[in-house]
């Protein structure tokens, strides 16, 4: 990791609240560096001495670093846990504090409720005084219509001298306690007119007494409410101190966010955005309760505005109508209306109730789905381990079957080599007899065994083809089924011709794999028929093995291509669920519109209504005015009336007694004149009365309708409201669903890619191995030769393809960082921004230098590649150069010798080459050491004889002396070869190790890599249920708001109605004083009359002494 980038300079910039000063620590990447420079530093060392052990001491310097490495990422994941669990338990807090204030707002709407209840209390008793002074009107009227029955009766009997109860009704009195006269006379019925006033006399004191008990009632009904006010004010104290503690639950909010900010920015970084998101969802709740404190006040300034309104129109229209039953009826009214608004209220916190139980269920709920899918989803992720653990043992057991079957070869290899020194030829043959046949024992084992898997995975690719084929079903039965919008539609007709493009190279490959069944099938069979020679057999087994290997590695290939199957049926699956989901939200949408459009025209409705009720008020109020003003006429006619009566009167009182008679007839038919009129201006004001509490009455209807169109037209912009949120966040799905289907695309094809590659090299092995089973059946051994050269071409190549995808890989993951960089830059709020971005270009740079490092490693793994090569064309040189020097020298020695040279020399077969070669320069060194005998017995023997000449001798002695010469320059030669062979074997052995080191090191880098994308998916998934747990706060603080909002609205509600109620105390004052003074008037009234007609009758029975007279 080379972590001398941008982070060098800046280190942690986390800061202090306290000091405001930056920590600034680079302790960590500072051991990091110089942990990396110490192997570095080692490695380098090592590189610099010429050592023959440097590259095992490097592999081991190496393996240290790894091991150090692992322990590394072990203590980052360990870390990482422990932030989470961190952020659980800060979650579990935020979730305990709403809890907490769920319960505090049970609390204050289980107060309200008993408010509540104790406000209906009071509404009973105030309308149960209400009733009492409505019974003792009815029986003053009762006594009134009383004392007019006993007048009309006491004028029939003066007029008509007859006592008669006809069309006469009493209420209080009975017929039976007025006594009937036995004789109606005169003057009988003048005793019975004084005992009747007498009667009328005390039927007046009970009435004043029962007007002393009204009274009395009415003081009572004052001291309640009374009672009742400072029951409001009470409650408007307790409405104060759950105001208070409101604010004092917002300050401990506060106070701790801010200790929980300093707690995280002392233990780690990502936890500061947290913090900072709930300090901000404290600050949005505290601007959502001042606006909402700015939206009460603005409502308050209104009603009182319309009320200041309602009280000028009552003040107008009460100017003329100042009587105490308009008032008291105005009153029962209003009390008649609080009625209805705390049944209203009752019912509106019934509902409150209901709803917040609703949602608590729905809460509870809620939480136990998570619950259900957190265990589906650990099911999912044991699973999916478990499946890994599968494929990590089939891995494991092909891997031994490889080393098994490559410790076979080696084993056949080294029997193959292995020559013995002796010269029994019949001992050589029968090891060459045995090897093969034990070799061709193993390989139809091998075949037999691969027989068997090709078979499995031919049975694995039918199923896997079954299921995508019960996918594609799935899919179009969700289509027939659901009505998807025209993108959607494109999108799954696109998926569906993926998934059958994946049926159909499944199904390609199924066909292969039965080929290539039935090719190892015939290849067995031959294999069991034919036998090759020794030498043939042996080339034939290892290419045999090869091919097997391949084979192997390409099984490998479609188990990857089951992986990435099952990939794309789980990738299928979550895009039929977002499918389902998303038309639910489209369900719920028309829903919420099918709802807006009855509640408008609902409105409408009640808007006609409201108009059409207006317009029949208007023509009411037209018709009233004019009954009033006509009343007024009559009123006056009828005061004018009066004033000439009593006119009348006083002229027949001061007149002479001559016609007093005549005066007291005139005077009588007066006072039954005056009592009609007054009868009929009682009824006229009656009437006058009706109108104006009908008029009242229509004036309020009018004020509630508007009232309630006020709140639908709120109703109306709060479903606006919410119908705009839910568009938006489906709006904002949809997005997201054409970002998943894009990504998932751009995988689909890349794995359909690679499934067309492999399929393609799978043809490609196919055809080599039929070719190189048809060259094993015609026996063509240079052809096998080629063959294999071949083969290690195509294994050069497939390792740099494989080289050149890691690069592509390495590419395509550095864009993918790239884009998910950018995605987070969009998606991440305008504050939070800096410094996350800064964090992203940290962790990015580090990602960037470890593909720098990647890179410089595929780099060096190349170089090294080339030089391996370039060793290899050398030694292949010198091999070439050695093996015409070995020809030259073949053409000297005897012919037994002769054969062994004339062999296909091979890289393989060099250690076989050179013992051989050693062979046969002793051999022909032992020649010429017995020639140079022979020829010394020769000349010993020939000294005698005298055939043999001195020249012959000496041009023997010569040539063999240039081939002693020749044959110690072969030696020389042999020697320096086989250094030089020894010192290539020993690289090629490390060669070996080194190519193996670099595949283990670039299959940990894409391990790596893999682990680095999982757990930015696994940081991205914990993103988003943090987001989605704060989107859930945020919607309980809202709810939390909106309770706050409903009793600041019930407490304005409340205040009202308290204004209403003083101001009906007020009333009710003034009007139980207006009644005293109507009572005393009254009571003045019928004491005068009654006074006069007492003077008449005195007047009339004493003067006159014979009543015949008259």
């Amino acid at each position: 990791m080379d972590y001398s980038g941008e982070p060098k300079s800046k280190g942690c910039q986390a800061v202090t609240e306290e000091t405001g000063d930056v920590c600034g620590e680079t302790s960590t990447l500072r051991i990091l560096e110089d942990f990396r420079k110490l192997y570095e530093d080692r490695i380098r060392k090592i590189s610099e001495g010429t050592d023959e052990g440097s590259d095992h001491a490097k592999l081991k310097i190496m393996e240290e670093w790894v091991k150090d490495l692992g322990e590394q990422n072990a203590m980052l994941v360990r870390t990482v846990e422990e932030l989470e669990r961190e952020a659980a338990n800060r979650v579990i807090l935020l979730e305990e504090k709403l809890r907490q204030s769920t319960a505090a707002v049970a609390n204050i709407n289980k107060r309200s409720t008993d408010d509540d209840g104790s406000m209906t209390a009071l509404a009973n008793r105030v309308t149960q005084l209400m009733k009492d002074e409505e019974t003792l009107q009815q029986r003053v009227e009762f006594l009134q219509s009383d004392i007019r029955g006993l007048l009309e009766l006491i004028r029939r009997a003066r007029r008509e001298n007859c006592w008669s109860l006809d069309g006469i009704t009493f209420f209080e009195i009975q017929p039976n306690d007025i006594p009937a006269p036995l004789d109606c006379t005169c003057g009988q019925e003048k005793e019975d007119t004084a005992e009747y006033i007498t009667s009328l006399k005390e039927q007046v004191d009970q009435l004043k007494e029962n007007e002393k008990q009204a009274l009395l009632y009415q003081t009572n009904l004052e001291e309640k409410l009374a009672e009742q006010n400072k029951q409001v004010v009470l409650k408007e104290e307790t409405i104060r101190k759950y105001i208070s503690k409101l604010q004092t639950l917002r300050d401990n909010l506060k106070n701790r966010s801010i200790l929980a900010n300093q707690i995280v920015l002392q233990s780690s970084s990502p936890d500061i955005d947290l913090d900072s998101d709930i300090v901000r969802m404290a600050d949005i709740v505290e601007n959502a309760l001042k606006t909402s404190e700015l939206e009460i006040e603005k409502l308050r300034s209104d009603l009182k505005e319309s009320e200041t309104k309602l009280e000028k129109l009552l003040h107008e229209k009460s100017i003329g109508m100042e009587t105490l039953q308009s008032k008291l009826d105005e009153k029962c009214m209003e009390l008649e209306q609080l009625e209805n608004r705390m049944a209203c209220l009752k019912k509106e916190s019934l509902e409150t109730r209901d709803a917040l139980t609703v949602e608590v269920a729905e809460k509870h709920d809620l939480v136990l789905s998570l619950r259900e899918e957190l265990a589906m989803l650990e099911e999912q992720c044991r699973q999916s381990d478990m499946q890994t653990h599968f494929k990590d043992d089939i891995i494991k057991e092909m891997r031994r079957e490889l080393k098994q079957a490559k410790l076979k070869d080696t084993c056949s290899s080294t029997r193959r080599v292995r020559i013995k020194t002796d010269t029994s030829v019949e001992e050589e043959d029968a090891i060459d007899r045995n090897s093969p046949s034990q070799h061709q024992d193993e390989i139809l084992v091998y075949l037999s065994n691969t027989k068997v898997l090709m078979e499995k995975e031919k049975e694995a690719l039918l199923g896997l083809r079954m299921e995508l084929q019960k996918i594609l079903e799935e899919v179009s039965t969700k289509e027939s089924e659901s009505c998807i919008d025209d993108s959607n539609r494109t999108q799954m007709q696109n998926l569906k011709k993926r998934t059958t493009s994946s049926i159909e190279s499944i199904s390609k490959i199924y066909k292969d794999k039965e080929k290539a069944i039935n090719l190892i099938k015939t290849a067995v069979k031959k294999r069991k028929d034919d036998c090759m020679p020794v030498k043939g057999s042996l080339v034939v087994n290892n290419e045999a093995i090869q091919h097997f290997r391949m084979m192997e590695e390409f099984r490998i290939c479609t188990v990857e291509a089951q992986a990435a199957t099952e990939d794309l049926r789980e990738e299928m699956t979550n895009v039929i669920s977002s499918l389902n989901c998303r038309h639910e939200k489209f369900i719920e949408l028309t829903k919420l519109v099918k709802q807006i459009q009855e509640h408008l025209t609902k409105t409408r409705e009640n808007f006609t209504d409201t108009i059409n009720q207006f317009k029949l008020q208007e023509q009411e109020k037209l018709r009233h005015g004019e009954r009033i003003a006509n009343g007024a006429i009559k009123l006056k006619d009828l005061k004018n009336e009066i004033n000439q009566m009593t006119s009348d009167l006083s002229r027949c009182i001061d007149n002479a007694s001559d016609k007093l008679d005549e005066c007291n007839s005139i005077g009588a038919v007066k006072v039954h004149k005056c009592d009609d009129l007054l009868s009929i201006v009682n009824d006229e004001i009656q009437q006058i009365i009706v109108n104006v509490q009908i008029c009242q009455t229509g004036e309020c209807n009018a004020v509630a309708t508007l009232l309630e169109v006020r709140g639908q037209i709120s109703y109306l912009e709060e479903c606006f409201r919410d119908f705009q949120k839910k568009a938006d966040e489906v709006l904002l799905d949809n997005e997201m669903a054409q970002n998943v289907f894009s990504e998932r695309s751009k995988k689909l094809n890349r794995l359909e890619h690679e499934l067309d590659n492999t399929h393609t090299k799978m043809q490609d092995m196919l055809e080599n191995f039929s070719s190189v089973m048809e060259q094993i059946s015609n026996g063509n051994s240079n052809a096998l030769a080629n063959q294999s050269d071949y083969h290690e071409d195509f294994l050069c190549k497939t390792k740099q393809e494989d080289i050149f995808k890691i690069k592509d890989d390495l590419r395509k993951v550095q864009k993918e960082y790239d884009d998910f960089r950018v995605k987070t830059s969009l998606e991440i709020c305008e504050a939070q921004k800096h410094v996350k971005l800064n964090e992203w270009k940290y962790r990015v740079a580090d990602l960037q230098d470890q593909i720098r490092e990647l890179q410089n490693e595929a780099r060096r793994h190349k170089e090294r590649e080339d030089v391996l090569r370039r060793d290899l064309d050398c030694s292949e040189i010198e091999l070439k150069k050695s093996k015409d020097r070995l020809g030259c020298c073949s053409h000297y020695k005897p012919d037994g010798m002769h054969t062994t040279c004339g062999q296909d020399f091979k890289f393989e077969t060099i250690p076989q080459s050179f013992k051989v070669l050693q062979d046969t320069m002793q051999s022909a060194r032992c020649g010429l050491e017995e020639l140079s005998n022979e020829l010394k017995k020769l000349v010993c023997e020939g000294s005698s004889h005298s055939s043999l000449s001195s020249g012959s001798f000496s041009a023997a002695m010569d040539i063999l002396r240039k081939y002693g010469h020749t044959t110690e320059q072969c030696f020389a030669d042999v020697d320096k070869l086989r250094n030089t062979l020894c010192s290539k074997e020993k690289l090629l052995e490390n060669k070996e190790e080194i190519i193996r080191i670099q595949k283990d090191s670039i299959k940990m880098t894409q391990a790596e890599l893999k682990d680095l994308h999982q757990k930015m998916q696994e940081k991205d998934l914990h993103k988003e249920k943090m987001i989605e747990n704060l989107q859930l706060v945020q919607s309980e603080v809202q709810l939390q708001a909106q309770t706050i909002t409903e009793l600041e609205k019930e407490k304005a509600r409340l205040e009202k109605e308290n204004e209403l109620q003083v101001q009906t105390i007020g009333n009710l004052q003034e009007a139980v004083v207006e009644a005293k003074r109507r009572l005393d008037q009254m009571g003045n009234r019928a004491a005068s009359e009654v006074s006069g007609l007492r003077n008449s009758a005195s007047s009339t029975m004493y003067n006159h002494g014979n009543v015949h007279d008259v």
